[in-house]
């Protein structure tokens, strides 16, 4: 059901849709925004417009991302959990009702991971757990008041804006992943020059 924002922007609502009804849903779209709420459902609720999605920002349609909608945006997605071969990597109120971190197939609109909520929930932990385990190569944790910014879905680097850090981890060269193996290099980025 379309609704006319102040704007004169029409925002509508795509709930669980056909591959077929999202590319003709999302066929004139000058943006995509996917809000926050429990990741692996709202995975499951964008699963089908994924393609059509990632087509879109391939195509240089903007894409929001804010909480859940940050998390699903990667090609290999952190969804939750809060475990890692059986060690607890962050609070359980931070699962999403997951024991064991997983790592699923996400939109493809990012070039590495990300996990939300970082400084203020405890789950930059997560991130890192997940690099030094070797379930992703590259995570970037965003603290709440914070984004990033991306030039294109396949820029490696992005631009940080907001009030709070966006911690890049990545493997750590020389060393292999896994329990007792894993090592991960966590930089603190900020909008402020001084931090960069």
């Amino acid at each position: 059901m379309p609704v006319r924002c102040r704007s004169g922007l029409t925002a509508t609502w795509f709930p669980y849709c056909s591959a077929t009804a999202a590319r003709l849903a999302f066929a004139e779209v000058d943006g995509v925004v996917v809000g926050g709420g429990l990741t692996p459902a709202y995975l499951r609720g964008i699963g089908n417009a994924s393609p059509t999605l990632a087509q879109l920002v391939r195509r240089g349609v903007p894409y929001l991302g804010f909480s859940a909608g940050a998390m699903v945006a990667p090609g290999r997605a952190l969804i939750g959990g809060y475990r890692i071969d059986g060690i607890e990597v962050c609070g359980e109120e931070c699962s999403e009702g997951l024991v064991d971190l997983e790592v699923r197939e996400g939109l493809g609109v990012a070039p590495f991971a990300v996990d939300v909520h970082a400084a203020q929930a405890g789950t930059l932990s997560r991130a890192v757990g997940a690099v030094a385990a070797g379930l992703v190569d590259h995570a970037v944790a965003i603290d709440e008041g914070t984004a990033i910014i991306l030039a294109a879905a396949e820029a490696g680097d992005y631009r940080v804006i907001g009030a709070g850090t966006c911690w890049d981890i990545r493997e750590r060269p020389g060393r292999g992943p896994g329990p007792g193996g894993g090592a991960a290099v966590v930089t603190a980025r900020t909008a402020g020059p001084a931090r960069n």
